[in-house]
């Protein structure tokens, strides 16, 4: 069964250098391939002229439009102030780089005729050096997927990887009340999911790296903070 509608959620924090691509691109593709569809950019806390950017392209791409948020919520907060606003019985989100592959959106969002979930993985099948990010980057990700592991117990490769989609109703069957707003709110996400027995499916993509992201080094002591405490309550996720 083809799927032929979709609500996508965009976060954007002052991504006025970027966004303007993505919405050309992600428009198009979805426009194209989709009977209804319906992105949400939800501009947070933005003192740039994200929000400018956005309202102006919309005038004419009727399926965008932009949900602003004035006061700072976190990337997870805005995701899940957009999905409460999705209009479709499908639904995602992806990051506001533009750093994936269509072909693979495309694979990732078919996959829910079969799965509840889908995930993008970097790292699911690939070896350290086949991963397209800066050193750093790549140290940071084995670290974070390990304590994920360890603490948390959700064995996926990658929890990260700025593309998640899944049905509305498996959104709907979780309590949307998180404790994780930051960065951190994807592991969050998955382990209610996994709570719920839902079917998730690990979806491997190829990535662009690109430049001005808006994670900064000094969100990881917020982020080991929040996953302790994910720790402690894991089993009553759901």
């Amino acid at each position: 069964m083809a799927i032929d509608e979709i609500s996508l959620v965009i976060p954007a924090h002052n991504e006025e250098k970027r966004i303007l691509n993505t919405l050309r691109v992600y428009s198009k593709f979805f426009d194209e391939n989709f009977d209804k569809a319906d992105i949400i950019v939800v501009a947070n806390n933005c003192s740039d002229k994200t929000v400018e950017i956005i309202e102006k392209f919309s005038e004419g791409n009727p399926s965008v439009r932009v949900l602003e948020i004035p006061h700072k919520v976190g990337k997870g907060g805005a995701v899940l102030a957009g999905l409460k606003n999705a209009k479709y019985d499908y639904c995602g989100f992806i990051d506001a780089d533009d750093a994936f592959e269509l072909k693979d959106l495309t694979r990732m969002i078919n996959s829910l005729n079969d799965y509840d979930v889908a995930i993008a993985s970097k790292w699911i099948g690939k070896s350290f050096s086949e991963v397209n990010e800066p050193f750093f980057r790549k140290i940071m990700s084995r670290g974070w997927n390990f304590l994920i592991r360890l603490m948390i117990g959700i064995g996926f490769s990658d929890t990260q990887a700025g593309a998640k989609f899944f049905r509305k109703s498996a959104f709907n069957s979780i309590n949307h009340n998180f404790i994780c707003t930051g960065f951190e709110f994807d592991v969050e996400l998955l382990c209610r999911f996994k709570n719920k027995n839902l079917n998730i499916l690990e979806v491997p993509v190829t990535t662009r790296h690109m430049p001005n992201s808006s994670f900064k080094v000094s969100s990881i002591y917020s982020m080991f903070r929040k996953l302790i405490k994910l720790s402690e309550l894991k089993s009553n996720l759901k």
